[in-house]
C-alpha cells in the first residue's frame, strides 16, 4: 500500500509539472510492483505524459518556423491538430510565395479571421500591382515619345551647325559629346564673300537638356541674322546679348566670336565670359586668349573687348567649352589642372585632328568613362600654311 501511495504522489507532481509549462518526466513503477490498477494508471500517464512532451517540441519548432519538423506518430487529437497546423502552415507559405512571384490567383480559407485579412490583403496587393503596371506601360509609352523627340531634336541640333569651311591652308577638327542626345553646347562657323576668312562661334548654355538645347536653336537664330555685324567680333556678341535679354527669358550663357583670316593669318576675336582659347605655337608656347567680355544674357550695357592675334605656319587653336576643363576624376581633381597643359604639351606635333583626339582621349582616361557631367565640346584649328 505504501508504494501505491508513493506512485499516486509521484503522478501528482509530475501532472502539476505539466500544468504549470514545465517538462514532466515519466512516473517510475517500482520494481516489484504488484500488477493493480494503480500500475495501469501509471502506464497510462506516463503515455499521456511521453506524448504531450513530444507534442510540446514539436508545437515549438513549428512556431519558430520549422515547418519540416518532424511530428511524432500518435492517436491524440493533438498529433492531428498539429498535422493539421503543419500542413495549413507549409500551404500558407507556399502561397505566399506563389503571390510573391505575381501570382495573385491564390488565396486561403481556413484560418478563420487571419483567412479573411490575408485575402484583403492579397486583393490590395494584386490592385496596387496593376495600377503600378499601368502606369509602367504608360510610363515607357511615354519615355520612347521622350526618346524619339530628343532623337529628333539631336538631329535638328546637329542641322544647326553648319559645315566646316573648306579653306585652303586651314584645317579644322571638332568633338562634341552632349551629357545626354543633345546639350546646351553650340558651335557653328560663319562665311564672308572673302572665301579666306570665316567666323566660328561656340557657346555654353546655362543648364543641360532640352531647355537648353532650345536656346542653341534661338542663338542660331540670332547668328543668321546678324547681318554685317558678323564682321566686328565684338559688336556682334554685344547685339545678341542685347536681342537674348530683350526676350527676358532669363537665358546665360557664356560665348566666343571669333575671325581667322587665313590671308592675313589672324585671329580676331571677342570672348562674353566663355573659357580662354588655348594658342599653341609651333614652338610648342601655350598660351591663353584672354580678351575681356562678361557672361551673356545677363545685362544689356555690357563691354566687350576685342583682340587679335597673329598666326604663324603651324600654330593651333583649341576653343572648347567647360565641360572639359571642369571634369573631376574620382579623387575630385579637375582635368583643367596639370592634365590638360600636359597633354596639350606631349602632343603638340600632332595634326589637328590627331590632337583633338588626343585631348579627348586622354580626358575619357582622366575620368575613367566616357559619361561626363556636363557637356563637352573641343574644337581645334589649325594653320598650314
Amino acid at each position: 500500500m505504501n508504494d501505491d501511495i508513493k506512485i499516486i504522489e509521484a503522478i501528482s507532481d509530475s501532472l502539476a509539472a505539466l500544468l504549470v509549462g514545465g517538462k514532466s518526466d515519466p512516473v517510475i513503477i517500482p520494481e516489484g510492483c504488484a500488477d493493480n490498477k494503480i500500475k495501469i494508471l501509471t502506464g497510462r500517464v506516463n503515455e499521456i505524459i511521453t506524448g504531450l512532451n513530444s507534442y510540446t517540441e514539436s508545437l515549438l519548432s513549428i512556431s519558430n518556423g520549422e515547418l519540416a519538423h518532424e511530428i511524432p506518430k500518435g492517436k491524440m487529437k493533438i498529433h492531428g491538430a498539429l498535422k493539421n497546423l503543419q500542413a495549413n502552415l507549409n500551404h500558407l507559405t507556399w502561397t505566399t510565395k506563389r503571390i510573391a512571384a505575381g501570382d495573385f490567383s491564390h488565396q486561403v480559407d481556413f484560418m478563420g479571421d487571419f483567412s479573411n485579412a490575408f485575402n484583403s490583403m492579397t486583393m490590395q496587393l494584386k490592385q496596387a500591382f496593376e495600377i503600378i503596371e499601368s502606369q509602367n506601360i504608360k510610363l515607357l509609352k511615354r519615355d520612347r515619345e521622350i526618346t524619339r523627340d530628343l532623337k529628333l531634336a539631336a538631329v535638328v541640333q546637329k542641322a544647326l551647325i553648319s559645315d566646316k569651311p573648306d579653306i585652303p591652308g586651314i584645317k579644322i577638327h571638332s568633338i562634341y559629346k552632349p551629357m545626354i542626345l543633345i546639350g546646351g553646347d553650340f558651335f557653328t562657323f560663319v562665311k564672308f564673300r572673302n572665301e579666306e576668312r570665316f567666323g566660328v562661334f561656340i557657346a555654353d548654355v546655362n543648364g543641360h537638356g532640352v531647355s537648353a538645347a532650345l536656346v542653341t536653336g534661338i542663338l542660331a537664330v540670332l547668328i543668321n541674322s546678324s547681318g554685317e555685324l558678323k564682321s566686328e567680333p565684338a559688336e556682334f556678341l554685344h547685339d545678341i546679348n542685347s536681342r537674348i535679354v530683350d526676350l527676358g527669358l532669363d537665358i546665360y550663357f557664356t560665348a566666343l566670336y571669333g575671325i581667322c583670316d587665313v590671308k592675313n593669318k589672324t585671329f580676331t576675336y571677342a570672348r562674353g565670359g566663355h573659357n580662354r582659347p588655348f594658342w599653341i605655337q609651333q614652338n610648342h608656347e601655350i598660351s591663353e586668349l584672354n580678351a575681356d567680355g562678361p557672361m551673356l544674357g545677363v545685362m544689356k550695357d555690357i563691354s566687350i573687348e576685342t583682340q587679335t592675334v597673329p598666326f604663324s605656319s603651324g600654330d593651333k587653336l583649341i576653343i572648347y567649352t567647360d565641360g572639359l576643363t571642369e571634369t573631376e576624376n574620382n579623387d575630385g581633381i579637375a582635368f583643367e589642372t596639370q592634365t590638360l597643359r600636359d597633354t596639350l604639351d606631349k602632343n603638340a606635333d600632332m595634326n589637328i585632328q590627331d590632337y583633338i583626339n588626343s585631348i579627348y582621349e586622354k580626358l575619357i582616361e582622366f575620368r575613367g568613362s566616357d559619361k561626363f557631367n556636363d557637356d563637352v565640346c573641343i574644337l581645334g584649328i589649325e594653320l598650314l600654311c
